[in-house]
């Protein structure tokens, strides 16, 4: 059945659920970006990462947008999620907990993601 979910085998046999297939886009320069994929990787990677989002920033390059649980570790987690994410041009943010704009259901609203 088609729901517009990406899902991956589990480890016994079941469905993961990764994101939404809407959750990708296009860069300007054509470039195709997976991003609840990209999200689902390094939230399995490093715990400490509560939130995590992958935008465009500008025309070609990515921001991925991070909540970290301790916001000490934050600088040395900030470059495990970008090497992790594996493009050299990317830039990372840390957001607390608290700007994250949230839908109806408690999703981070990707369409509107920070407050302010």
């Amino acid at each position: 059945m088609r729901t517009g979910d990406l899902v991956e085998r589990g480890e016994c046999g079941g469905l993961r659920f990764i994101g939404r297939a809407s959750d990708a886009f296009k860069l300007a320069n054509g470039r195709f970006v997976g991003a609840a994929r990209h999200e689902a990787a390094i939230r399995r990677a490093l715990p400490e990462v509560e939130e995590a989002m992958l935008r465009p920033d500008g025309d070609e390059s990515l921001e991925l947008l991070l909540t970290v649980a301790d916001t000490a570790s934050a600088p040395s987690t900030s470059r495990a999620a970008l090497a992790l994410h594996g493009d050299p041009r990317a830039r990372a943010t840390v957001v607390p907990r608290e700007a994250w704009r949230r839908t109806q259901k408690g999703d981070v609203d990707r369409r509107r993601p920070l407050a302010g």
